[in-house]
């Protein structure tokens, strides 16, 4: 958890995709999938310098839809499931907000003030409980601790940092 807060911003938003792009095939079965597939992807375009705007990356994670992860993961009956939820919502609540600060946005949607610290924990705490990928997430935080410190202005190459998961990926 330490080694989160030593990263640049850059580098917490991609750890959190990367690592999602890692739990969606776990959901492939279940009826949600392609929605959050859909979801996770427009993240990964606001990240990539699309124009997204910050309201349509919550509506990802909640809405008066029900069509959010949050609600996904509300209506999963399957235990192994509920932890590969949660880590998205974590995810997605955590980029959400990041976008939010970056617009300079006056209203802030009140379930993403909770702390940096409570929604890096509770993901990492998931996330470990998948023992097929368990380790990726701590390789990943080295990798992103030497290459990305939270004082440097390197930019993330995501190809790069993929073709480095892939060589650690045991799935």
């Amino acid at each position: 958890m330490e080694r989160f807060c030593l990263i640049s911003q850059d580098a917490k938003v991609a750890f959190f995709l990367l690592l999602s792009d890692e739990l969606i095939d776990f959901l492939e079965d279940t009826e949600h999938y392609s929605k959050t597939k859909e979801y996770l992807n427009l993240y990964w375009k606001w990240f990539s310098g699309e124009n997204v705007a910050e309201d349509d990356l919550y509506f990802c994670l909640e809405n008066n839809n029900e069509t959010g992860v949050a609600n996904f993961m509300f209506s999963e009956s399957d235990d192994s499931k509920i932890g590969v939820w949660s880590c998205l919502c974590d995810a997605f609540g955590y980029i959400s907000l990041v976008a939010y600060q970056q617009a300079c946005a006056q209203n802030v949607p009140q379930p993403l003030e909770c702390g940096e610290s409570e929604v890096i924990a509770d993901f990492l705490v998931n996330f470990g409980k998948l023992h097929e990928i368990s380790t990726l997430a701590d390789n990943l935080l080295d990798y992103f601790v030497l290459r990305f410190p939270a004082t440097g202005d390197n930019v993330v190459d995501i190809d790069f940092v993929r073709h480095y998961l892939k060589k650690l990926s045991v799935r």
